[in-house]
């Protein structure tokens, strides 16, 4: 029955892998925050371009630039921010989906907070007030339950230039399903029982629905797969 689990879990991992192609993913637990590192470029985040470069990033990021991250709902997204010698000062923040990068202004952050900011670093940089490397940690929360509205997505920008700094977010339920701090065979059996199901099947359980669109499908079986064996 494992090797069953496991092997249909694998082949699905390997399908989603070719078809979607994950991209900037982290395995994280509740007490194992997923940790990226950014450094601020007017030419975008992450970018191989030279500091201070005019020429923007492609909308969806080129390469590493204004990467797409994947993270866990109800686990702590922690971001190192770090400022390139010779570029311009930067702040970091973190924003509703559908913000509109044109609207962004560094005013947003300030509390009261407002136009969709969540949470915003200091200024990175050499100028006044600025520091050359600063931290943000969130806790994105799970949705009640019944509320099924597909994968979720914060916006990250630098509310200094944020037409060519922005980029997203994935929020997904944690694939480490019974949270004892490993993603293990119980894992993939629980989403395995409850494949093909929707919220009133018999079999329904909404902590196996990773990616919260309604349905327990190849998708999040998948998911559980590519972080089988991690210790969180």
């Amino acid at each position: 029955m494992k090797k069953a689990i496991f092997l249909v879990a694998l082949i699905a991992s390997g399908l989603v892998l070719v078809h979607f192609g994950l991209k900037q993913v982290a395995a994280v637990s509740a007490t194992t925050p997923a940790q990226f590192t950014l450094f601020a470029l007017f030419s975008g985040w992450n970018s191989t371009l030279p500091p201070g470069s005019v020429n923007p990033c492609t909308p969806n990021g080129a390469g590493t630039c204004n990467p797409a991250l994947t993270e866990f709902r109800g686990v702590i997204f922690f971001a190192t921010i770090k400022a390139v010698s010779g570029d311009f000062d930067h702040i970091f923040a973190l924003y509703r989906a559908g913000t509109d990068p044109n609207t962004v202004l560094q005013s947003d952050c300030t509390p009261p907070v407002s136009n969709g900011c969540i949470k915003a670093t200091g200024c990175v940089g050499t100028g006044p007030g600025c520091v050359l490397t600063r931290t943000l940690s969130y806790n994105a929360t799970i949705p009640v339950e019944g509320s099924f509205n597909g994968t979720g997505t914060i916006r990250y920008f630098c509310t200094i230039h944020p037409t060519l700094m922005h980029g997203s977010i994935a929020l997904y339920k944690d694939p480490d399903v019974d949270r004892n701090h490993t993603v293990d065979v119980v894992d993939l059996a629980t989403v395995a029982l409850a494949y093909g199901s929707t919220p009133g099947s018999a079999n329904w359980n909404a902590v196996a629905d990773i990616n919260n669109d309604g349905k327990v499908n190849v998708l999040d079986l998948a998911f559980v797969a590519i972080y089988y064996g991690s210790s969180l």
